[in-house]
């Protein structure tokens, strides 16, 4: 859940918080119509896709990610507010000599 939490946050461009309560890791398979914003990830096809697929044929029959999240995985994003980590630097020096 944690690796598929962060590529959504990077998808979403905002923090994803896992609130599914699932430890482990787990084998998905997800049947979506990749866009602009799923460029990138395996199996979405294209010159970025790492896992190397070529990129798929268009069907209008398969959802965005996000619907077929919901529908395929039973997962859903909900916007909330809820509290982040985030490191703030306030300072920084270049190292003086040993």
């Amino acid at each position: 859940m944690a690796t598929l939490v962060k590529r959504l946050s990077m998808i979403v461009g905002r923090p994803v918080v896992d609130q599914t309560g699932f430890d482990g890791e787990f084998d998905l398979a997800v049947d979506f119509t990749p866009d602009e914003t799923t460029i990138g990830l395996v199996g979405s096809g294209g010159p970025r896709d790492p896992g190397g697929f070529a990129p798929p044929s268009p069907d209008p029959n398969r959802p965005p990610l996000l619907i077929a999240l919901q529908e395929q995985l039973g997962l859903k994003l909900v916007s909330a507010r809820n509290p982040v980590e985030i490191l703030i630097i306030d300072h920084v020096e270049r190292p003086g000599a040993n």
